[in-house]
């Protein structure tokens, strides 16, 4: 009986020697994750592999080069081997293969409608939104895109979607800014990066219930007379230029932060131009508009300025980002 024992913990043991060590194969260490309403830490679990070659995780690698995470994976079984990962470090690393497939279908879509999509952006984007300072709604272009195609090339681009007509933008047209409003319901808006403030207010929908095709327009300097100063929607789309700035704000504090990252300085790097000037002249600390950088406010009033504009960065992610004024 003993001996047989002796031989099965052989026998288990020599097949082990097959199986990778249980820990992350990507990071090869421990995460952890924290809990957004007690602040509790807790380890990150791992998975375990379902496919012989991980879902994505060897094309990764090879697109990457990596040759140490090769030299364990390379023609073998997953499955087989017991590969872990976290499941963030998994998402990050195979980001790379979701990024190349974007690029190519980007690529293909940049060769459909050629003709038409030049002849579209001179008319529309460079003369009417770049030049011209228009605000309009990625919907509306979409529709003149589809009749730029219909009138240039004689066909039908009914098909068309926004998403691609943004893809598309967003490469030939960095200075453009979509901005995504409350209502979901709603088309994103899509005006040029210089637009300051003051012109945006000026912007204000085109509020036809009537005509469908013109409900998506923004009209940018032919704002109809007798209008209340004060009009929800001057005001509604003044503050997406402010929340799309919230949103593509630059914040490198990570856990667990530092001494410099809780100083004055890197909250002046972290709060946007934009929130803080709409508070400057919201609480009359500044009445002179500025186009770029930060308006001149007296020193007290700028480290209370700072202390606001974080407290909205905070209450717009949901307390999931830390902050100079929230570091410990």
């Amino acid at each position: 009986m003993t001996s047989h024992s002796q031989q099965t913990a052989t026998v288990e043991h020599t097949d082990r020697r097959h199986v990778l060590p249980a820990h992350c194969i990507i990071c090869k260490g421990s995460k952890y994750t924290k809990e957004i309403n007690t602040g509790k830490r807790n380890m990150e679990k791992l998975m375990q592999c379902e496919t012989k070659q991980g879902g994505q995780l060897m094309t990764a690698a090879t697109m990457k080069k990596d040759e140490e995470l090769l030299l364990h994976i390379r023609d073998r079984d997953l499955v087989a081997l017991e590969a872990r990962y976290h499941k963030s470090c998994y998402q990050r690393y195979t980001r790379v293969v979701i990024d190349f497939a974007q690029d190519c279908k980007q690529d293909n879509q940049q060769q459909v409608y050629e003709k038409s999509y030049s002849s579209f952006c001179k008319r529309v984007i460079e003369k009417r939104i770049i030049h011209g300072k228009e605000i309009l709604r990625l919907a509306k272009l979409n529709r003149l895109f589809i009749s730029e195609v219909r009138e240039v090339e004689g066909l039908d681009a009914s098909s068309h979607k926004t998403g691609c007509l943004k893809a598309r933008l967003k490469r030939s047209h960095p200075l453009l800014c979509f901005t995504r409003p409350f209502r979901q319901v709603e088309s994103e808006i899509v005006f040029v990066e210089s637009l300051v403030v003051e012109e945006l207010v000026e912007g204000v929908v085109e509020d036809n219930s009537t005509e469908g095709s013109d409900s998506s327009a923004i009209v940018g300097d032919n704002q109809q007379e007798g209008s209340s100063p004060h009009h929800p929607r001057e005001m509604f789309h003044a503050a997406q230029i402010v929340q799309n700035s919230i949103i593509n704000s630059t914040n490198h504090i990570q856990w667990p932060p530092t001494s410099e990252d809780t100083t004055l300085h890197t909250a002046e790097q972290i709060v946007p131009d934009d929130l803080y000037n709409l508070l400057a002249w919201t609480t009359g600390a500044s009445n002179e508009p500025k186009e770029s950088g930060k308006v001149d406010v007296p020193d007290q009033m700028h480290h209370r300025l700072l202390s606001i504009a974080q407290d909205i960065m905070r209450l717009r992610a949901e307390g999931r980002i830390l902050l100079p004024k929230r570091t410990p």
